[in-house]
């Protein structure tokens, strides 16, 4: 079960990072909005918060407490690094769409 959940946890972690880097990636210009882009980097950084909770709450239902405490500081620190990188990636992607818009109204 704990493989399940950390795997959901990690595919929905690495999407919220693959929404913006596609966005500045981009060739052309998207028919889809920045915005709705930064919506499913959002929602997929929370869906993966969602499925690290999971995990411990299956561990604590088990009574696998060691298990708790050998991952909390780990899951807490890779939890940091994902609100940041996903911020900032967003933001960046934004920055991207402000310019080229600009770009191409001049």
């Amino acid at each position: 079960m704990s493989l399940t959940l950390n795997s959901a946890s990690l595919l929905f972690g690495f999407s919220s990072l693959f929404y913006p880097i596609a966005y500045i990636l981009r060739r052309k210009k998207p028919k889809i909005s920045i915005h709705v882009y930064m919506m499913f980097s959002f929602l997929f950084m929370a869906l993966a918060f969602v499925f690290q909770l999971l995990t411990i709450q299956h561990l604590a239902n088990i009574g696998d407490i060691v298990a708790i405490l050998d991952i909390i500081d780990g899951v807490v620190l890779v939890s940091w690094i994902l609100i940041v990188m996903t911020m900032v990636l967003n933001l960046l992607a934004l920055a991207f769409s402000k310019f080229s818009h600009k770009r191409t109204a001049s």
